[in-house]
């Protein structure tokens, strides 16, 4: 008889009821695939700690083990019902194999868990759910499921109980940070394993970058008329790289209008990343008005190049048009060069996939959508959190506040 084959995804394609099961992924091959991710998210954003990346794998071994149930199963073969899948994951981070709640229990893992399709809750939410009979009656024969079809599934969590979580007694904000963090590192690997897609990877090449940068400000300083503005902007320039090797984490830069911040502050980060390359991997600026971000980010373009620079912002998504369709008066799709020749000026950037997650050198985005991506507790924003970690940010105009 042959085994039982358990899946995590059918293929986007495949009809409810089809016996083909081309393309479908393996429950075990995407556990295992999105827990090596989490913790390749993981220690990228904090290279030094094991702890914290080996929590992160953890928790993509655990994520989706509710879909061992035959709800699960039957769902994805029938295209039929609902089933909850995230809470037998979460309640095994909890209460352990032995089912009594350790002290620490992995709750950071458990959150991250619970809510990676949902969101974040509130820890009332949590202690509801995890109490819930049902989920507990099904969770043993889901585990014992698991450990046989999934190899490395049924080694962690032979040692799950001896597994100590992040921090024991920090403050309540750093350890709502830490959730945000394995959350993120989660919700990432998640969706990028489902997707089929990897990480991209793209180096900063700070030094190599600063040099491109102040090759064109030298080009813009000649072109510029002697006098008192032209030296305000060398010494402002002068200033930034030498403030680049302080040991401070927080600078402010003062300068008017027509001063030359925009270049120098970008000037400043890329000199820091050059001197410091274990700490930082990414330029986040920040900016509270589409006006400027379009302006600054045409800068940054001239001399970096469009390709690297990630724009996440509302003015960075393409025009929709209204297309014909059978039953739907209200369809729209995005629209091509021929429906909208005046839409070029439109930036295409937004439509880009990186900014889901960030994975891009160069960040520019408004203030809304960097405090989001921080304090928000959804998925599609948290997902950014951990490459967030090492970046430089540079809020600009940051006094409106």
């Amino acid at each position: 008889m042959a085994p039982t084959s358990y899946w995590a995804h059918s293929a986007p394609n495949s009809r409810a009821g089809s016996d083909s099961r081309a393309d479908w992924q393996l429950l075990s091959v995407h556990l295992e695939a999105v827990a090596r991710m989490a913790h390749t998210l993981a220690l990228a954003a904090r290279p030094l700690d094991e702890s914290f990346a080996n929590l992160a794998s953890i928790s993509g071994l655990l994520h989706d083990l509710g879909k061992y149930s035959d709800c699960f199963q039957t769902m994805l073969r029938t295209g039929q019902g609902r089933c909850q899948h995230a809470i037998h994951g979460a309640m095994l981070a909890y209460f352990g194999v032995k089912g009594t709640v350790r002290r620490p229990g992995l709750n950071t893992v458990m959150a991250a868990i619970a809510g990676h399709h949902a969101g974040l809750a509130d820890w009332s939410d949590y202690q509801k759910k995890l109490n819930e009979k049902h989920y507990q009656c099904e969770g043993e024969e889901i585990l014992a499921r698991a450990s046989n079809d999934c190899q490395e599934l049924g080694r962690i969590v032979s040692k799950l109980d001896s597994q100590q979580d992040a921090y024991p007694g920090a403050t309540k904000a750093k350890l709502d940070l830490f959730i945000r963090m394995i959350f993120s590192c989660l919700v990432d690997a998640d969706r990028l394993n489902s997707a089929g897609r990897d990480l991209l990877k793209n180096e900063l090449c700070a030094d190599e970058r600063l040099q491109t940068l102040l090759k064109h400000m030298a080009e813009l300083q000649n072109k510029s008329p002697e006098g008192r503005v032209k030296q305000m902007r060398a010494q402002v320039l002068e200033n930034c790289l030498s403030a680049a090797s302080a040991q401070h984490r927080l600078f402010s830069l003062s300068v008017p209008t027509g001063g030359g911040k925009t270049l120098a502050a970008m000037a400043f980060a890329l000199r820091r990343a050059a001197l410091y390359p274990q700490r930082f991997r990414r330029v986040i600026v920040v900016i509270p008005y589409l006006s400027i971000i379009e302006q600054n980010a045409k800068v940054y373009s001239e001399v970096f190049g469009q390709d690297a620079l990630l724009e996440h912002h509302s003015g960075s998504i393409q025009k929709l048009v209204r297309k014909q369709v059978e039953n739907d008066e209200d369809h729209y799709v995005p629209g091509s060069d021929q429906d909208n020749i005046e839409e070029k000026k439109f930036q295409q950037t937004g439509l880009r996939l990186e900014t889901e997650n960030w994975d891009a050198p160069f960040i520019v985005t408004t203030s809304v959508r960097f405090f989001e991506s921080l304090f928000s507790n959804r998925p599609a924003d948290l997902r950014r959190v951990h490459n967030i970690a090492r970046s430089i940010v540079i809020l600009d105009e940051v006094q409106t506040l």
